[in-house]
């Protein structure tokens, strides 16, 4: 807990959550930023670029990374998960079914081999 509070990650304990519906919601989220959603949103509602018909251009380019590469695909991705119960367990499967690569966070207090499908905290950051 102290890494993550650190870090300004919120863990919280959500034992009656529905854990496919958060799973699907942290993709959700996910794709919105992969995805740039947000500044799709506006740049197709910017009526000075629809007016011109610019706003094709510019979606296609806010999607590019910094360097100006197209995004990745899935496949070429990885997620990773800190906490695998319920919640954690549902990501791994979606993620999984995506053609993502899959890191989950070793367990706190144990050691790095005790768990050998595990990857060390720091490295999943």
């Amino acid at each position: 807990m102290g890494m993550c509070k650190a870090r300004g990650i919120h863990v919280a304990n959500s034992p009656t959550c529905n854990p496919i519906a958060v799973a699907e919601h942290a993709l959700d989220f996910y794709f919105s930023l992969r995805c740039s959603n947000v500044l799709s949103n506006r740049l197709v509602r910017a009526e000075s670029l629809v007016r011109h018909g610019r706003h094709t251009t510019a979606i296609l380019e806010s999607l590019r990374d910094p360097e100006g590469k197209a995004p990745r695909i899935c496949s070429e991705e990885a997620v990773g998960i800190i906490g695998y119960g319920e919640v954690g367990q549902q990501i791994a499967i979606r993620a999984k079914l995506l053609g993502m690569q899959i890191w989950v966070s070793g367990r706190k207090g144990a050691p790095n081999n005790a768990h050998a499908a595990r990857v060390p905290f720091d490295d999943v950051l």
